[in-house]
């Protein structure tokens, strides 16, 4: 994240007595931060049945049972900041697939396939998904 445009990138408060003025704070400065904050954080879901992430969730435990496959779906692109990550695990023993809710793909793909205890973390590229 980029500081904030001071001299010495920090904010100062101002002296009106000796007409020195506040860090100014702009919308694109705030806009950065409300952007660091939501893609850092998230709330962690567990499932065992098809479930839709939203901007709120940052990690996945998919769960699915022994020889059922289950799908999980990312937001559509649009909808998340630039920098949202999701983190996924798969700890069940069965098969997770995750796919975007508005058919971008995920490293080239259309549905990503989790085997049990496979993980990974899903990131925008600027147009699709990709895993890291």
């Amino acid at each position: 994240m980029e500081r904030i445009d001071s001299v010495d990138g920090l904010f100062h408060e101002g002296n009106s007595a000796a007409g020195q003025k506040g860090t100014k704070v702009t919308a694109v400065w705030l806009n950065a931060l409300q952007e660091e904050v939501i893609s850092r954080g998230g709330s962690i879901l567990t499932s065992d049945v098809e479930a839709a992430l939203d901007e709120t969730h940052g990690i996945l435990f998919a769960n699915p049972a022994e020889g059922i496959t289950v799908r999980y779906h990312i937001p559509a692109y649009a909808t998340v900041g630039a920098l949202k990550r999701f983190k996924v695990k798969n700890i069940g023993q069965g098969t997770a697939e995750i796919d975007a809710s508005d058919a971008k793909t995920i490293d080239g793909d259309l549905v990503l396939t989790l085997a049990p205890g496979d993980r990974c973390e899903i990131v925008k590229d600027g147009t699709n998904w990709q895993t890291i």
